[in-house]
């Protein structure tokens, strides 16, 4: 099962197909219930960034959980025990914006060095726009997306699609299109990494 999925502007996108999922439209459409959102039809998703382990998540209760891999530091091992219980572990993978606490931020970059970093999120201190549609932030996701799938997960949650309209609103018309043709070729390589 192949798993996409805009949940407040951040697509999901996982490894074996491609068809919507859930829409999240209004708080009416699931129940929240802590970090686990129960939707309508009493599917579970998870979704935490920290401080969760493969100890913690093989004993909650839920479908779906979308996990920060750097945080999470599962392992192949790992995702096969959750997988046998019938859970499906999505990466989370930040595409709009770079995070200078990931294993592929260089010391010496700062703004605009290299090329494709631009402004500093102001609410999130350490995360940076990113010139998405720039051969080397692709080459990094990309390298990091190839990684995410040999290690078993079952998706990567896209995060940071928006970032598009920041560049659109500073002019750059094509902003929306790039956006696209990325999140589309992330889904063709994932797929195919897949099938190899």
């Amino acid at each position: 099962l192949f798993l996409v999925s805009v949940i407040i502007a951040v697509i999901l996108i996982s490894i074996e197909g491609f068809l919507p999922y859930y829409f999240i439209k209004d708080k009416d459409f699931y129940r929240g219930t802590g970090d686990i959102l129960t939707f309508s039809n009493d599917y579970k998703l998870l979704y935490v960034l920290q401080g969760v382990g493969s100890k913690e998540l093989l004993k909650a209760d839920f479908d779906v959980a979308v996990v920060d891999p750097d945080d999470s530091r599962l392992t192949n091992k790992n995702l096969i025990s959750l997988q046998k219980q019938g859970k499906k572990i999505i990466a989370y993978l930040s595409i709009g914006e770079a995070e200078d606490y990931r294993k592929y931020w260089k010391e010496d970059w700062c703004l605009r060095n290299p090329s494709f970093i631009d402004d500093e999120n102001p609410d999130w201190h350490g995360n940076y726009k990113v010139r998405f549609w720039d051969r080397q932030w692709q080459d990094i996701i990309y390298e990091r997306l190839d990684e995410l799938v040999a290690m078993g997960y079952d998706g990567v949650y896209l995060d940071v699609i928006d970032s598009y309209e920041y560049y659109r609103d500073r002019g750059y018309i094509f902003a929306k299109i790039e956006m696209i043709n990325f999140v589309y070729s992330i889904s063709w390589r994932a797929k195919k990494a897949k099938e190899d």
